[in-house]
């Protein structure tokens, strides 16, 4: 839990400082949504590709190799000073947090494999905590100590907590049973997919663009990560609760009705003018957002054949970060080209979508019958 709030407060750091980067280096609005864009695309082929080594009991490695990845993508960032560097060490971060969760949430499903939505609640509920103090630290840091300092003090922090990794046990977990059924083949985790992808596209979409649409706002450095902090709370506070509730509740309920806000508060962002009005409806996706994210975990846990749990788990983040990434790469485009009601239009659209393609398996699943077992 330790070293996944370290991971997370580097990538809160990082998206803080997207647009102090613009302002001081000179790249274009649009490098804003490739610097985001290509983290969550290799976050998805790291999710999807590796997650399933955490199934043949490859934990340990994982774990190794997403800390050290994470700690070399911050140094990197540190130093650079061309949009394609910044591109590149950005691709690492996602690739090392590609590694890092699934192998995490596999490891913390062997222990309580009866209450997934409170394990991972939980674990997520610590690493959105990091991600809350990245953008202050970030903001404060850089106007203090500069850039390069905001982006080493992450990654020296990631570097602290390898020995407890070193350290951690890791029990074996079920091996898969041959090809099986085939996760895409169970209408449980299809719908997941969808769920959790809505929940995704939304950060995408407003974490390529939130550092330049508050400060055209009127808000400055240090008041950015600030706000995005802000944003953010509402998950920290909502999630391990969030977790508690769709152990005892249908969690493919209460992702329906969490992703049906999402897209109905998304238009809002054109509507108002002012910082304060724009951090009060990024915290109501926030506070929606920390229910959506244990509620399509614990769906994916719960439909996953026996010894997929992390490749279910991969697949949920991994097909999320694409879902990201196709929000973030255009979305600073779509503010220069139409502003803050361009992209609340951008978010609302597919998203209610998604939730229609969610709710179509879910009815497929009913009819189906049981899932394949209860972790």
């Amino acid at each position: 839990m330790l070293t996944e709030a370290v991971m997370a407060f580097g990538l809160g750091v990082v998206a803080a400082l997207l647009a102090d980067l613009q302002d001081a280096y000179g790249f274009p609005v649009w490098g804003l949504g490739v610097i985001s864009g290509i983290s969550f695309l290799t976050g998805f082929a790291g999710n999807v590709a590796l997650g399933p080594l955490a199934d043949r009991g490859h934990i340990r490695i994982m774990l190794i190799g997403g800390v050290v990845a994470g700690a070399g993508s911050l140094v990197w960032l540190a130093l650079a000073t061309r949009l394609w560097e910044f591109v590149a060490s950005r691709a690492v971060f996602g690739i090392a947090d590609g590694m890092f969760l699934p192998a995490i949430r596999c490891l913390v499903l062997t222990w309580r494999p009866d209450r997934p939505g409170t394990e991972l609640g939980a674990l997520m509920g610590v690493g959105m905590g990091g991600f809350v103090l990245g953008p202050i630290a970030g903001g404060l840091l850089a106007e203090a100590l500069g850039r390069r300092v905001a982006f080493l003090i992450p990654a020296l922090a990631l570097a602290v907590t390898l020995p407890l990794v070193l350290r951690l046990p890791c029990p074996r977990v079920a091996q898969p049973r041959g090809p099986g059924p085939g996760l895409l083949g169970q209408p449980r985790v299809r719908a997941a997919l969808l769920l959790g992808a809505s929940r995704f596209f939304v950060l995408g979409a407003i974490g390529a663009v939130w550092a330049r649409l508050v400060t055209d706002r009127g808000a400055s450095t240090a008041q950015v990560g600030f706000t995005l902090s802000l944003v953010l709370l509402p998950v920290v506070l909502l999630t391990p609760g969030a977790g508690r509730l769709v152990d005892r509740v249908d969690p493919a309920r209460t992702a329906l009705v969490t992703v049906a806000a999402i897209a109905l508060v998304a238009p809002l962002y054109g509507v108002v003018e002012t910082v304060m009005l724009t951090v009060v409806i990024g915290m109501a996706h926030g506070a929606l957002s920390g229910i959506t994210a244990p509620a399509s975990q614990a769906l994916t846990a719960r439909g996953s054949p026996s010894g997929q749990i992390a490749s279910g788990q991969g697949l949920l983040e991994g097909m999320g970060l694409l879902a990201a990434a196709v929000a973030a790469l255009p979305m600073g485009w779509v503010y220069g080209s139409f502003g803050a009601g361009g992209v609340g239009a951008a978010i609302a659209i597919p998203t209610a979508l998604l939730w229609l393609g969610a709710l179509i398996e879910l009815r497929r699943a009913r009819r189906a019958g049981p899932a394949p077992r209860d972790h």
